[in-house]
């Protein structure tokens, strides 16, 4: 009898580039009915009910009308019992079919010359539609941001000031903050959760060009990666030091490389976990005859599984952007007028430098 991987083989190789795609739904089906008779022959007898293939049956001696099992040859016909069975005895071969899938997948491969080929359980990675809604995502957010731009206004009114930059950048239809945990090496605030950013000095333009040196200092962000929206009021630092947040965006591919000198960590936080966190609480000071909220913020980050702590006026600084950009109601009480943030944060300046000129 000869083999169906013969056959196949046979008749079919001179369409070896060519397939003629009229006989392959025919060919499968008998491919299919093959391999059922061949399990139902491994199990020890062929159901009565299933149907068999179409194949001519081999002329043999005179014997009893066959029945449409035997007419599958007699390599497959069922076993009448432990009698020995009649036919030749099948020698290990290749599952039928198997010349002519690989006929059908060098011709479905090669025939079309350029086109991507795509694999069953690869999810493909975003591609340009995702970007407009990025893109829409980040104008809003610096629209809002303008209306806060006090510029270099309030740059001249103290020699001891320092600047920190707001890192903000759009991942997944999400805004978050970067933030740096200081190393335990550094003298002041060891261990601490903050914002990149450090004192001005001498050869620093504005409090824009100190934010994007410490930033690059301390994380390597270079000056080019990030797009400078605008400069929050100054906010009163240890006595007669001011500190001026810068708020930029950065790239979502930023990687950072944090100087083991100053920095021992990187990490981002969601925006949004500053108006709704999951583990937070607050405490109250009097700071020059006003009353302040301390936040605290507990963060897990999925990443590494590591708990920080953010609070003190790095935290204060991630509420108010977060309420100027989402211009949502915090789950927690703050000192924020929420209806108009802008003379707020004017007064937590004018408020503290008018008290201090008066003991002058």
């Amino acid at each position: 009898m000869l083999e169906f991987s013969q056959v196949t083989s046979t008749a079919l190789s001179p369409f070896s580039t060519i397939v003629n795609f009229r006989i392959l739904p025919l060919a499968l089906a008998f491919e299919g009915k093959q391999e059922e008779a061949l399990r139902d022959q491994e199990g020890g007898a062929l159901s009565p009910s299933s149907p068999a293939p179409h194949a001519s049956p081999r002329p043999t001696s005179p014997a009893p009308p066959r029945s449409s099992a035997s007419a599958l040859g007699p390599a497959l016909r069922p076993k009448p019992g432990p009698a020995p069975r009649s036919g030749p005895r099948l020698s290990p071969r290749p599952r039928p079919g198997a010349a002519l899938r690989m006929l059908v997948r060098q011709s479905s491969l090669g025939s079309v010359a350029g086109k991507k080929r795509t694999f069953p359980g690869t999810m493909s990675r975003p591609g340009p539609p995702q970007e407009p809604a990025r893109n829409s995502l980040i104008d809003d957010a610096k629209a809002r941001l303008k209306k806060h731009d006090c510029g270099t206004e309030y740059s001249h009114c103290s020699s001891n000031k320092c600047s920190i930059l707001l890192p903000l950048l759009a991942k997944d239809g999400k805004l978050y903050l970067l933030f740096t945990l200081r190393s335990e090496k550094l003298r002041r605030s060891p261990g601490e959760v903050c914002f990149p950013g450090g004192k001005c000095e001498p050869t620093d333009a504005d409090d824009v060009a100190t934010a994007l040196r410490e930033a690059q200092e301390e994380v390597g962000l270079r000056p080019h990666q990030v797009e400078v929206v605008c400069c929050l009021m100054p906010l009163p630092f240890d006595k007669d030091m001011w500190i001026t947040p810068v708020v930029g965006f950065i790239d979502s591919n930023f990687e950072a490389r944090p100087n083991p000198d100053e920095v021992k960590n990187v990490f981002l936080v969601p925006l949004e976990y500053f108006l709704r966190p999951r583990v937070y609480h607050q405490s109250h000071v009097t700071r020059c005859g006003r009353r302040v909220i301390v936040h605290c913020f507990e963060y897990t980050d999925p990443e590494d599984g590591v708990t920080y702590c953010i609070r003190g006026l790095t935290a204060r600084c991630a509420v108010f952007i977060a309420l100027v950009i989402l211009g949502e109601k915090p789950s927690f009480e703050v000192d924020f007028n929420l209806s108009d943030l802008i003379p707020p944060s004017e007064e937590s300046f004018l408020k503290p430098q008018k008290h201090a000129l008066s003991k002058l």
